[in-house]
């Protein structure tokens, strides 16, 4: 229908964007690039959780709820002593720990009538393997932690077995091992400074003085804290009069570390094809 007064409609400016269509390749470092992995994780979905300690009266009445009633009204005390379970071993049947006592195994006595064990842990532990196993072990993890500073079971498991990583045919017997016995090896025969953080192995030490002293400060933060800001490290370094410059400081933290909502976390493993 034509205007009443022949009048012409006004002419708007549009402005128009083309974006060039990304390859496989620039798409592919964009999902890889720092950025675009923060605005993800900013991104995520965080519920703030309330801790309470084992001592706690929650923790008591969730324990109550966990145990089953005695059907005995009467038990004798040598009934009791026999059916007893500590919380920790209780929780341990559902979420073993790594190197942890097996449930139902003698705990060591305390006091002065403790002796030390008559053969080391790990003996018992490898047992599974041939001696020519033992030998070849310390050398694929020599050279699996140095190139990875960070490592799971799963991955001291996959490097063993892979022939062109460090496992030739004698050090791949130890991939076969429990959880526990190869964590033992790992622990004990690897002659590394390995220390076991949240089921994770941290190489301690590289053998370069110019950085395992902060490696070491790190470390020590990470057994005891699950993630860390800059200013606890710094504090830290400080407090053992440790100078750090920028360069240092991104050296050893990036090589233990990935960034996760503004604060530094132990690394879950290598990234290992």
């Amino acid at each position: 229908e034509e205007e009443e007064d022949g009048e012409e409609p006004a002419l708007r400016a549009v402005e128009v964007q083309v974006q060039k269509r990304e390859t496989e390749r620039q798409l592919q470092a964009r999902i890889n690039s720092y950025a675009y992995i923060s605005q993800k994780e900013e991104e995520e979905q965080w519920k703030d959780l309330k801790v309470h300690l084992q001592e706690s009266d929650v923790a008591y009445r969730l324990w109550d709820k966990l145990m089953a009633p005695s059907t005995d009204p009467h038990p004798t005390k040598d009934a009791k002593e026999r059916s007893y379970l500590s919380r920790l071993d209780y929780l341990h049947t559902f979420v073993p720990a790594i190197g942890g006592a097996a449930v139902g195994s003698e705990a060591a006595p305390s006091g002065d009538k403790a002796q030390a064990p008559s053969q080391p842990q790990v003996q018992a532990t490898a047992e599974g393997v041939s001696d020519a196993a033992k030998v070849a072990f310390p050398n694929a993890m020599k050279a699996l932690f140095s190139q990875h500073s960070v490592c799971s079971m799963a991955n001291v498991r996959q490097w063993l077995q892979d022939p062109k990583g460090g496992g030739n045919s004698a050090a791949r017997e130890a991939a076969t091992l429990t959880d526990q016995a190869l964590n033992s090896m790992v622990l004990e025969l690897s002659g590394l400074p390995l220390a076991c953080i949240r089921r994770m192995y941290v190489l301690k030490a590289t053998g370069k003085p110019e950085q395992d002293g902060l490696r070491k400060i790190v470390v020590d933060l990470l057994q005891d804290k699950e993630s860390l800001k800059r200013h606890d490290i710094m504090e830290a370094a400080n407090h053992q009069n440790l100078p750090v410059t920028d360069t240092l400081y991104n050296k050893v933290v990036k090589d233990l570390c990935v960034s996760r909502n503004q604060a530094w976390t132990l690394k879950f493993g290598a990234d290992m094809p």
